[in-house]
């Protein structure tokens, strides 16, 4: 259906939006809805842009970096195109300017017009990676016990889900049980985690609802004693 907000007769059409699927709406602008709030990551000159978003026009959406005084510049990557029949997910690094401090994302419409802001997000500075040479990693597998394992999941829970979110979380067994592992002379468990990007529509509610007990839980997971397995895998089964 039409949206309800007035921008002047020269903005064009309203449209309704898609968001993929039933996420909740955590904000609305003239320019469309967000799903999942805008975030920006900074490292290496690039700025990793992540979030879900319905936009009410078809057109462009282009990146707008500010830095402290509020100076604006926009990104030199191409605009995205956007249509209110599909979902806008983002996930795209971008350059940004050295001195930027803040983003925003802006609705461009087919008559070349800005339709209004969509989200907007402070940057936020994270260390890139460094990868090892390959020699050096070399050297460190050279210096690994040959692995030898099994997939774990604790004999309290009947699924990984339930392994790690709060109500089930069962700390003294997860503690327990992978000594049972090293008896078998086993030195390496996998375990799942069931939040990955491809069904998070399915587990939207779940994955926000446990997002910070799966971190700490995870920590504690992999805070075994010394000497009780050498290593610890994690990935997910769909």
């Amino acid at each position: 259906m039409p949206s309800e907000h007035d921008c002047g007769d020269d903005c064009g059409d309203w449209y309704a939006c898609n968001i993929g699927g039933d996420f909740p709406v955590v904000d609305c602008s003239a320019a469309g809805v967000v799903a999942e709030p805008l975030s920006a990551e900074s490292s290496a000159g690039k700025v990793h842009l992540k979030g879900r978003f319905g936009v009410f026009a078809p057109g462009m959406v282009v990146a707008e970096f500010a830095d402290a005084q509020g100076r604006q510049e926009q990104a030199a990557d191409p605009p995205f195109k956007v249509s209110p029949l599909k979902p806008f997910v983002l996930d795209s690094a971008v350059k940004a300017p050295a001195n930027a401090t803040s983003v925003r994302l802006v609705l461009i419409g087919n008559h070349g017009k800005a339709v209004g802001e969509l989200a907007k997000a402070g940057l936020r500075k994270t260390q890139a990676a460094t990868r090892w040479p390959a020699d050096k990693a070399c050297r460190w597998h050279a210096k690994q016990p040959w692995l030898v394992g099994c997939y774990f999941l604790p004999s309290t829970a009947v699924n990984d889900g339930e392994m790690w979110q709060a109500e089930s979380f069962d700390a003294a067994t997860i503690e327990r049980e992978p000594g049972w592992v090293q008896d078998l002379y086993f030195n390496t468990v996998r375990v799942f985690s069931p939040f990955c990007r491809q069904r998070r529509d399915l587990l939207h509610l779940l994955f926000k609802t446990a997002t910070d007990t799966l971190l700490e839980s995870f920590r504690a997971r992999l805070n075994l004693p010394d000497g009780r397995l050498a290593a610890v895998a994690a990935g997910h089964p769909f």
